[in-house]
C-alpha cells in the first residue's frame, strides 16, 4: 500500500469494508476493498465505492483548484492479484474535456 506522503485538501473517509489513502506523489487516491467476512463483493463494498465515487465528485466540483491535486482514483483490492483502475478521477465528471469514452 502506497504511505500517505501529504495531505489534501479532500477529505478522507473511513469505511468498515474499505480503506482510502492518498499518495501525493503520484497524485492518487487510492481505495482498497476489504470485503469481511469473506472476499466477496457485497452490499457494503458497493456502497463504499458509491460513497467514495460521490465525495471525490462533490469535491472536483466545489470551485478552486481542487483537481490538480487528485490525479487518479484506483481502486483495487486486499487481496493479491486483484487490481481494477480508473484512468482520472476527473472522469467521475461528465463534464471532464480530459475523460476517454
Amino acid at each position: 500500500m502506497p504511505q500517505e506522503a501529504h495531505a489534501t485538501s479532500f477529505s478522507i473517509p473511513s469505511y468498515n469494508h474499505s480503506l482510502v489513502e492518498f499518495d501525493a506523489e503520484r497524485r492518487a487516491l487510492w481505495h482498497y476493498l476489504s470485503p469481511a467476512p469473506r472476499p466477496v463483493f457485497t452490499r457494503e463494498i458497493l456502497g463504499d465505492i458509491l460513497d467514495l465515487q460521490q465525495q471525490l465528485k462533490t469535491h472536483l466540483d466545489a470551485p478552486g483548484d481542487t483537481d490538480a491535486e487528485i490525479r487518479y482514483l484506483v481502486t483495487t483490492s486486499t487481496l493479491p492479484g486483484v487490481f481494477f483502475s480508473a484512468r482520472r478521477s476527473r472522469a467521475l465528471r461528465e463534464s471532464d474535456p480530459h475523460a476517454q469514452p
